[in-house]
């Protein structure tokens, strides 16, 4: 299918769209969870960034084990890497060049992931460029970044109505029982619905007759959704995973048995990070997703066994409690 359509966020391209025009204002530090849509959202806002020198760049986990190769595309070939100062000079310089006389937007997704390098230099092209930074919520972010924010306009993205997304997408009525599974099973995040979606149609279990589309049967959820599961589920440190991958063995499990397979602070990590969550006197995984993570070649039924330093009773590092 063709991209999706970006529903329900005119707000925040206006917001975004004011700050470029404010001198005062350096520019947008967009946050949200995965999936969500910040990325969606900074593409639309350069898009809309009429006659200006346009930007993007992409951070990523392995760019940041090179210094400076997520921004790249911003330097200079005469640039020395050795000299931080006068490479900073000539990322602004040659962007005001290709600029001639034009704004500068640059979006730059995942900032929360650059290297320190690299996070200098997007601050300092601030100060004569416009920047929209995404960055993901509840992760730490380079001291830059973190700068950037206080000159900048800051954004936190809530979900979008995936049931409105959907028809928006299929531009056509769909039933009701197709948009409250995709609800259901999305909890608002509209990457997962994308791919529930577009996996439905290709396996044939949302059908489009007479110009409607209902689901032929209760469809699986994709394979491709459930690799992306694993590979958030993969950045994750090992305690919060270990917690998850527990509960998705054999959910559920009562805070003292859990906390002592894993320990008090894994518990509250994860429930920080909206995976889990306590129901009543039990913890319950907070996804409907999450169940189908594989588990990792770690845990393996001989390694479920109580940590000895990590007992209901020692309680948390951080001073805290789960229950």
């Amino acid at each position: 299918m063709a991209e999706w359509p970006l529903i329900g966020r005119e707000r925040e391209l206006r917001e975004i769209a004011g700050a470029r025009a404010d001198p005062a204002c350096h520019g947008a530090v967009v946050s949200a969870g995965p999936g969500v849509g910040k990325s969606r959202l900074a593409r639309a806002a350069l898009a809309e960034a009429d006659g200006a020198l346009v930007e993007w760049v992409q951070a990523t986990r392995s760019a940041a084990t090179v210094p400076l190769a997520a921004v790249a595309t911003l330097v200079p070939p005469e640039a020395r890497s050795d000299d931080v100062v006068q490479l900073m000079r000539g990322c602004a310089e040659s962007l005001r060049e290709r600029a001639a006389g034009r704004s500068v937007v640059i979006a730059v997704d995942d900032a929360q992931l650059l290297d320190p390098v690299s996070a200098a230099p997007v601050l300092h092209l601030s100060a004569s460029s416009f920047i929209v930074a995404t960055v993901r919520a509840g992760e730490a972010a380079p001291d830059a970044i973190d700068a950037l924010r206080k000159d900048a306009l800051r954004i936190e993205l809530g979900d979008v109505d995936v049931r409105a997304l959907v028809e928006a997408a299929l531009g056509d009525p769909v039933e009701e029982a197709a948009l409250a599974w995709v609800a259901e099973i999305s909890r608002g995040t509209a990457l997962y619905a994308r791919d529930l979606v577009e996996g439905a149609i290709e396996s044939g279990t949302l059908a489009h007759t007479d110009g409607f589309w209902r689901l032929t049967r209760r469809p699986a959820a994709p394979m491709s959704l459930i690799e992306l599961v694993d590979l958030r589920l993969a950045e994750l440190e090992p305690g919060p995973r270990r917690a998850v991958e527990l509960l998705a063995l054999g959910e559920p499990l009562r805070p003292e048995e859990l906390a002592a397979l894993t320990s008090e602070d894994a518990l509250l990590a994860a429930e920080e990070r909206g995976l889990l969550e306590l129901r009543g006197e039990d913890v319950r995984l907070a996804h409907p997703l999450l169940p189908s993570a594989r588990p990792s070649r770690t845990l393996r039924p001989s390694s479920v066994t109580p940590h000895a330093t990590s007992t209901p009773s020692a309680g948390s590092s951080s001073g805290r409690s789960f229950r």
